[in-house]
């Protein structure tokens, strides 16, 4: 008897694993592109609700803010691990599954996200030990930061350490203290956190003793002194660096001598120091701000050509050297960008997502935009100069734009219209001057709660 007699061929069996061959394949597939492209950038819009302004410190252009409010939502272009920062708390982006973050920070020691705990505010003023002793861990499961304005009371220690053991790695905030060096008091008496993100206010001689925060993969540093001769000691976790200084004169050109590591660097100065950046060959994101100063891109030099995010606030000689930069994704036009450079950048840099530009008198013609086929997402600050062009740009999923007059709200409505798979925000707060960070935001306040961040209200841009 032949074989096919004592087990007799069902039509179509021989085929049943083909769809499960093809699926394999297809998975393999997806997997192949991830380990290829490990650190492909994936810009999302957060949506925020709550009575304020949020910015994205990571990808700072002119200090711009994006308002929000119960009634209405704002929205900021973000990429997970970016710095946000809403009213006087900060948060660092980490992509969830809720839809919206609804932020309330109108209480003196807790900030509430989504009606969760997210932050606790140590301060003279308010006393948190009946709330210390009534806390249940049930009641910490969000709890991601805390803001130090004060030093810290010895009866808050035994408390401090219970949440260390549940949060080790909360994010840490250092206002400014005139009588006390609140780090050093928070290290002599609760040191036991191992903090990933840091906000800390230093003078030159502090800063061999940020050494400290070893584990930390960013460092947010306020510089108080307008002269710094020391170098950053060695933060080996360090990825992200965000430098502010208003009123800094000099820098040695070694700051960043013992961090080549670094990935990520915003230098938000009162003027260039370019070379400081000349050691960092593992940049892959920029954030330049110039002040009142003329930078010249020429110092930067072949820098530019390895970023995939560059954002550069002020002006600029040598605009036109940016277009060997064929690897950008995100790109800040200097605000003197000529209506020339405008033409040759966007015709030349093919792979941009996201552009931001300040409008004016220079730049009236935006129609090289609709030739940029991975745009998803255009800011414009000050003022826009040609309304026209951006209602053709129907690939776009966020805009933003200024809203100072009944005008701009007008024009909002109009774009939202034209463009109706986009988000279309406002935005406030432009081309502010020196000193400006320090009046809106005082280093009493400014405190970088740096939450876990809580939305999936996720529009990718990239292709």
């Amino acid at each position: 008897m032949k074989p096919d007699q004592i087990h007799p061929k069902q039509p179509g069996r021989t085929q049943s694993w083909l769809p499960y061959f093809l699926a394999g394949l297809f998975l393999l597939g997806i997997l192949l592109i991830f380990r290829g492209f490990p650190d492909e950038k994936r810009f999302t819009v957060v949506q925020l609700k709550g009575n304020g302004l949020v910015t994205n410190w990571s990808k700072s252009f002119h200090f711009i803010f994006f308002p929000s409010s119960n009634r209405e939502k704002g929205a900021i272009l973000t990429e997970k691990n970016d710095v946000l920062g809403f009213n006087d708390t900060y948060f660092r982006y980490q992509p969830t599954k809720e839809d919206t973050l609804r932020i309330n920070d109108e209480g003196d020691s807790l900030v509430f996200l989504n009606s969760k705990i997210n932050s606790i505010v140590i301060h003279k003023n308010e006393d948190l030990l009946p709330w210390f002793r009534q806390m249940k861990p049930e009641q910490l499961t969000d709890l991601a930061s805390i803001l130090i304005q004060d030093p810290i009371p010895e009866s808050y220690i035994p408390y401090l350490k219970t949440i260390a053991s549940q949060h080790p790695h909360l994010s840490l905030t250092f206002a400014e203290n005139d009588s006390l060096n609140l780090t050093t008091d928070y290290i002599r008496k609760a040191g036991f956190f191992q903090p990933t993100v840091v906000f800390v206010p230093v003078i030159n001689e502090e800063i061999p003793a940020l050494v400290y925060w070893k584990k930390a993969k960013c460092l947010f540093i306020v510089l108080d002194d307008s002269v710094i001769l020391n170098p950053l000691p060695a933060l080996p976790e360090m990825k992200e660096c965000i430098v502010y200084g208003d009123d800094l004169k000099s820098m040695p050109p070694d700051f960043f001598i013992n961090n080549l590591q670094l990935k990520k660097l915003s230098l938000l100065l009162n003027k260039p120091f370019y070379e400081l950046l000349a050691p960092l060959d593992q940049l892959d994101e920029l954030v330049l701000k110039n002040g009142d100063s003329v930078a010249g891109l020429d110092k930067l030099k072949n820098i530019p050509e390895r970023l995939s995010v560059l954002l550069i606030s002020g002006k600029c000689t040598g605009i036109e050297q940016l277009v060997k930069a064929k690897g950008l994704k995100w790109l800040g036009l200097p605000v003197n960008t000529s209506q020339k450079e405008f033409n040759m950048l966007t015709a030349s840099l093919k792979k941009i997502q996201v552009l931001e530009m300040a409008g004016n008198s220079n730049l009236t013609d935006f129609t090289n935009l609709q030739e940029m086929p991975d745009l998803r997402a255009l800011i414009i600050i000050d003022t826009v100069t040609d309304k026209k062009s951006i209602g053709q740009l129907k690939k776009l999923r966020y805009l933003s734009l200024p809203h100072d007059t009944k005008e701009d709200s007008a024009y909002l409505k109009e774009m939202a219209k034209a463009l109706p798979g986009c988000i279309v925000v406002a935005n406030s707060g432009a081309c502010l001057g020196s000193g400006w960070l320090l009046l809106l935001l005082p280093l009493a306040l400014l405190s970088g709660i740096l939450f876990h961040k809580k939305t999936n209200t996720e529009h990718e841009t990239t292709g």
